[in-house]
């Protein structure tokens, strides 16, 4: 089979295409023929898409008039079986089995369906405090920070008390520092 390159440099018989070269006929297009009656404005119908945006409009309008008081706050969806793992999760380290709930720990922060560790964060948390579990209570902590920000202003105080009421103050005061570096308010209370 031969190359699909021609060979260099092109035969003398070969020449290039002449830039300003027209078409043939054949490829030119004929006018549309438009009725001499016909008006030269003509009305489409309006896009299927306008009618959504026009809903989107007064639900935004809506929504700007509804006091922040009265606005629900989302939490990110996640996929139910996210929520069933974290559950297990949670009921694994309850039962004593470190290794599995550490493992579906570890494929949830990794994943997509980090949000759903931190509604199980208030379950977990002390229940590795409850079982003696003490450096897990503040690596969850900062895992979980570390994956997403805004959980750290719920994280850390939850651990604080976790590890107060355990007694474990050096962990604790470990965390106060953290929650200190990371600028969070640290409250006596």
């Amino acid at each position: 089979m031969g190359s699909l390159f021609p060979p260099w440099p092109l035969p003398s018989t070969v020449r290039p295409l002449p830039a300003a070269r027209r078409r043939p006929r054949e490829h030119h297009h004929a006018p549309l023929a438009v009725p001499s009656s016909s008006s030269h404005h003509v009305r489409l119908p309006p896009p299927s898409s306008s009618r959504s945006e026009l809903r989107l409009t007064q639900t935004d309008l809506a929504r700007a008039h509804t006091p922040a008081s009265r606005r629900a706050v989302l939490r990110p969806r996640t996929a139910p079986e996210a929520d069933a793992a974290a559950a297990l999760m949670v009921v694994r380290a309850e039962a004593g089995d470190f290794a599995r709930a550490q493992s579906i720990w570890a494929q949830l922060l990794l994943s997509s369906a980090a949000p759903c560790l931190a509604a199980a964060a208030p379950s977990l948390l002390p229940a590795y405090a409850r079982l003696g579990r003490y450096d897990e209570v503040l690596l969850a902590a900062r895992e979980l920070s570390a994956r997403d920000p805004a959980a750290a202003r719920d994280l850390y105080p939850l651990a604080v008390s976790c590890l107060g009421a355990a007694g474990e103050l050096a962990l604790m005061e470990d965390a106060v520092q953290e929650m200190a570096r990371a600028g969070l308010r640290v409250d006596s209370a």
